[in-house]
């Protein structure tokens, strides 16, 4: 047991807070998660914050008018295409979708795309936060009967080898 632990030891290590590498979906106000990250011990610098929406990317780099030190990085961009372009891997990808799996968001695809190119560190964390659909808008859950069905009945054919 020792001996594994050892080689466990010498391929993962150990990594203080400070080593860490976050992502997260920023929102028009990305000072609260970053707050949290910088006193949870992450460098602001390892901190990366990701915003699409053109409109909301510049309420959240609005609300850094005033010369305040430490900020986080901002990137226009969805995190999807950022996993898909560049190299970087992340420790902790925390995606706070705001909205459900089934939805105009397609907040699930990012999280596909985060392990299709492979863009979170071993080990890594992946913090994920969907909203409950609203089942009374008729459309939506629709939507969303439709997945659980498709899911339940590919699950009830036997695969053949």
């Amino acid at each position: 047991i020792s001996a594994w632990e050892s080689l466990h030891d010498s391929i993962i290590g150990y990594k203080r807070p400070s080593d860490l590498s976050v992502c997260y979906l920023s929102g028009p106000q990305p000072q609260n998660d970053f707050n949290e990250l910088i006193a949870l011990g992450v460098l602001p610098q390892n901190i990366w914050a990701f915003e699409c929406d053109w409109t909301t990317y510049l309420n959240a780099v609005a609300s850094y008018d005033k010369p305040v030190f430490p900020q986080p990085k901002i990137i226009r961009m969805s995190v999807e295409h950022f996993f898909k372009q560049s190299p970087k891997k992340f420790d902790i990808v925390y995606i706070d979708a705001c909205g459900a799996i089934p939805s105009n968001k397609h907040a699930l695809r990012s999280v596909a795309t985060l392990f299709q190119y492979q863009r979170l560190n071993s080990p890594g964390v992946l913090i994920t936060n969907f909203a409950k659909p609203d089942i009374n808008n008729i459309d939506v859950k629709n939507q969303y009967i439709k997945l659980i069905a498709t899911y339940l009945f590919l699950r009830s054919i036997p695969m053949r080898r």
